[in-house]
């Protein structure tokens, strides 16, 4: 009896077809998702810039009300130094040196922010999240020239997101 064997699997041709559909398909895929890791930064960078404006908000309302906010924040020319009380701010140990109610600089905002890792740089004004990426934060701020496209002045308090190293 002649038994003719069955052979099972892939020709070469299938082979070579599947392998140029993958690289294709990954030629495609690879740019997009390194464009996703430069957005997911930029994105941390701006919620760490809102979350760093809800801490000084909130800050300046406590100050606020226990009348250490002595001048109008808008009028830099003559600032007023203060301090908030430690644990007046839930989790806050520490007192909190205030520039008109609002956090003096990045060290003391820090101090009623909870940011895990993140660390100080630029001589003491800015919060880096990644190597280049990061919030500049300076309080008694006035602004000469044209302002850059990203950043809020908010009454001399300014937030500018740093996303070029992002």
């Amino acid at each position: 009896m002649n038994k003719k064997s069955k052979q099972t699997g892939f020709t070469l041709i299938e082979i070579i077809a599947v392998l140029i559909i993958l690289g294709i398909l990954a030629a495609v895929a690879v740019p997009k998702m390194m464009n996703m890791q430069k957005e997911a930064r930029i994105a941390t960078v701006k919620q760490l810039r809102n979350s760093m404006m809800s801490a000084v908000n909130m800050c300046y309302a406590q100050a606020e009300l226990r009348g250490l906010v002595r001048i109008n924040p808008h009028n830099m020319s003559n600032p007023t130094y203060t301090s908030l009380p430690a644990n007046t701010i839930p989790g806050v140990t520490t007192d909190v040196r205030l520039r008109n109610g609002c956090p003096a600089n990045v060290q003391e905002l820090v101090k009623i922010m909870d940011i895990g890792d993140f660390y100080i740089q630029g001589g003491g004004d800015k919060i880096v999240i990644f190597d280049r990426c990061g919030v500049l934060y300076k309080n008694g701020y006035t602004v000469s020239g044209v302002p850059h496209p990203n950043e809020i002045n908010d009454g001399g308090v300014l937030y500018r997101p740093i996303t070029d190293g992002c």
